[in-house]
């Protein structure tokens, strides 16, 4: 039994016996291979990120040199201003129509007969403000206050004369009295425009009745006495104060009587003439605008009908066209009346030559009133006011134009070698230069070749 035991146990103990020689010797030899290609493979890529200091010279060093050229020319060299501008007439007008017509309690449109940029002549109806027409009329001064039957002066002979123009004729009136035939010359252009006429009062008729009224009543007192007078054969009659006639008792005769009747009567008919004279017809000054040239041009309205009336209502701008630019006064003091300027329409490129005529003295109020436009002011900077007179006369197409000035404000006035700014060189002495290059020049140009001073 002990013998079996030991031949279970001895094939065990040789299985766990220690490795042999040559095992081992196999071992290391596959470890050094592995190392070796570890090695290798780190070798190959190391060299990919560790360069020379040659090869980092070679890869750093700068490309050769090589010939960059500019091209000058020979040209009048001219310094411009170039702003924006606007084409205006000489005179602008805001009108805002101060009633509503007669019995109105508020101011509102109610009709609208004209737009922005259309034309006016002379009798045209602009709008309608609660029913009562604004109507353009020609004359030189504009209206401030309202035109009546009655009325004398320079206003009312400018009125005189806007309405023979419009084929109303006031014959028979003296020149600045607003007569009979100038209250029919009133009503008949109404008359035509398609609306009532206005007149001075609502209790005009009424007016006329009662002075009417005085009128007869003295004439039947005249009449009575006169009656009276014949009647008594010519014997002088007197009446007393108790009203009973007699030759006697220190009452007034009837000649007395009517004598005085007479004269109430004449009082009466003065009255009369003088309420018809001063009633009727008349020209408010809501209901019309005075301008000095025409055809004028709507320059600026935005209301529609239903919309209250609010300052200004509308703006209108007559004689010649010109154009108008605020410019900062940088730019100003570049400029002199008498330059040149061309005159671009911006949305066509249409151009046109002229010349400035006037710059103002900067001023804060002319940007804000120009809106921060023209220069890039903003609202509130100091502009100046530029005035260009175009050389030709602008056709009514270029009123309310926003146009490009150009101006010269300097001139070599003959060719002159121009150097573009690329090919100027400062050097450490700071003399400015350039290097002229031949036909025969091929590459880099020689160190110190440089041409005079530029």
């Amino acid at each position: 039994m002990t013998e079996l035991l030991e031949q279970n146990v001895g094939p065990r103990d040789e299985e766990q016996a220690p490795p042999s020689g040559a095992a081992s010797r196999r071992r290391l030899f596959i470890a050094l291979a592995v190392a070796s290609a570890l090695l290798a493979t780190g070798g190959v890529v190391a060299s990919t990120y560790v360069k020379s200091p040659g090869q980092l010279a070679a890869e750093t060093k700068a490309p050769p040199l090589s010939m960059i050229t500019a091209t000058v020319e020979k040209r009048v060299l001219s310094d411009t201003v170039v702003a924006r501008g606007s084409v205006e007439a000489s005179s602008q007008f805001q009108v805002t129509p101060l009633g509503g017509g007669q019995g109105a309690a508020v101011q509102v449109v109610t009709a609208v007969h004209v737009k922005t940029g259309d034309a006016v002549r002379p009798g045209d109806v602009l709008l309608e403000v609660s029913g009562r027409p604004l109507i353009a009329l020609p004359g030189a001064v504009p209206i401030y206050r309202d035109l009546k039957p009655g009325d004398h002066g320079t206003d009312v002979a400018q009125l005189q004369a806007a309405l023979k123009s419009l084929g109303y004729p006031t014959t028979g009136d003296d020149g600045g009295r607003f007569g009979p035939a100038t209250k029919q010359a009133v009503a008949k252009m109404y008359a035509h425009l398609g609306f009532d006429h206005p007149v001075t009062g609502v209790d005009d008729q009424a007016k006329l009745k009662t002075a009417q009224q005085a009128v007869d009543t003295a004439q039947r007192q005249v009449d009575a006495l006169d009656a009276q007078i014949h009647a008594a054969s010519g014997t002088p009659a007197t009446t007393p104060p108790g009203g009973k006639s007699g030759a006697s008792g220190g009452g007034e005769s009837l000649a007395t009587q009517l004598a005085y009747a007479k004269k109430a009567l004449l009082s009466a008919q003065d009255d009369y003439r003088t309420t018809v004279d001063t009633t009727g017809p008349m020209i408010p000054i809501s209901e019309a605008v005075f301008l000095p040239a025409f055809p004028a041009q709507v320059t600026a309205f935005t209301a529609k009908v239903g919309d209250p009336v609010k300052a200004p209502l509308i703006t209108l701008s007559t004689g010649r066209l010109g154009v108008h630019s605020q410019m900062t006064p940088d730019r100003a003091a570049l400029l002199k009346p008498g330059m040149p300027v061309e005159i671009t329409v911006t949305a066509t490129g249409k151009h046109v030559a002229g010349k400035i005529t006037s710059i103002g003295e900067p001023s804060a109020a002319d940007a804000q009133a120009d809106g921060g436009q023209g220069g890039g002011s903003g609202g509130g900077a100091l502009t100046s006011r530029v005035t260009i007179d175009p050389v030709d006369d602008l056709g009514p197409e270029w009123a309310g134009k926003d146009v490009q000035l150009t101006v010269t404000s300097a001139s070599s006035g003959a060719d002159v070698l121009v150097v573009p700014l690329s090919a100027v060189s400062t050097g450490a002495d700071g003399v400015a230069s350039v290097v002229k290059a031949t036909k025969d020049s091929s590459g880099p140009p020689p160190a110190g070749c440089r041409s005079s001073p530029a």
